[in-house]
C-alpha cells in the first residue's frame, strides 16, 4: 500500500437559514465535501465563474456543477437534524437567557452564544467529524507519522458564511 495522504480540504454548508421558527421545516440539513488540496485549482478552473446559489440554479447548470464536484470529491455526505418543536423552543429560550447572563458578566455581546450560532457551530463540527471519519474509513489512516508514531489528518475547512 502506498502513502495515504494526510491533507484534505473540506467544504461545509447548511441548507437554509437556522431560525427559531420551525413551522414548515422540521429538519436542518448539512452537507460536507472532501477533496485533496491539489485538486482545488483544477476544480476552480473548470467551474463557471458566476454560479448562482443552488436554489436559484437551473437544472442543467446545477447538474453540470454537481458532475464536476462529484468527479473530484473523495467524500460527500449529508445529514439531517430534526427540530423537535418543544425542545427547539426551549433551546432558543435557554440560549437567550444564557447569552444575556454571559454578556452582563463579561460586558460583551457574547453573540457566539446565540442559539443560531451554537446550532451552526455544532452542525459544522458534526459534519466535519463525519467527513473525516469517512475519509479514514475509505482511504485509511494517514501513513505519515510523527516521532511518537501518531498520524494526524490536516483539514482545511471552509464553511459557508450564511
Amino acid at each position: 500500500m502506498g502513502i495515504v495522504p494526510n491533507q484534505y480540504a473540506i467544504f461545509l454548508d447548511i441548507a437554509g437559514p437556522v431560525t427559531e421558527d420551525v413551522a414548515g421545516k422540521e429538519f436542518l440539513t448539512t452537507a460536507g465535501l472532501a477533496l485533496l488540496p491539489d485538486t482545488l485549482d483544477t476544480l476552480r478552473a473548470a467551474m463557471p465563474r458566476s454560479l448562482p446559489k443552488w436554489r436559484d440554479s437551473q437544472l442543467d447548470s446545477a447538474l453540470a456543477a454537481a458532475r464536476l464536484i462529484s468527479g473530484a470529491a473523495i467524500v460527500g455526505l449529508t445529514f439531517r437534524m430534526r427540530e423537535d418543536p418543544v425542545a427547539w423552543k426551549r433551546f432558543w429560550e435557554d440560549s437567550r437567557t444564557y447569552q444575556q447572563r454571559v454578556s452582563q458578566a463579561d460586558r460583551c455581546s457574547a453573540g457566539f452564544l446565540r442559539a443560531s450560532n451554537v446550532i451552526k457551530y455544532w452542525l459544522f463540527g458534526e459534519c466535519a467529524a463525519r467527513v473525516a471519519g469517512e475519509i479514514v474509513r475509505r482511504i485509511g489512516a494517514p501513513t505519515v507519522t510523527d516521532a511518537g508514531g501518531l498520524s494526524a489528518i490536516d483539514l482545511t475547512t471552509v464553511c459557508d458564511s450564511d
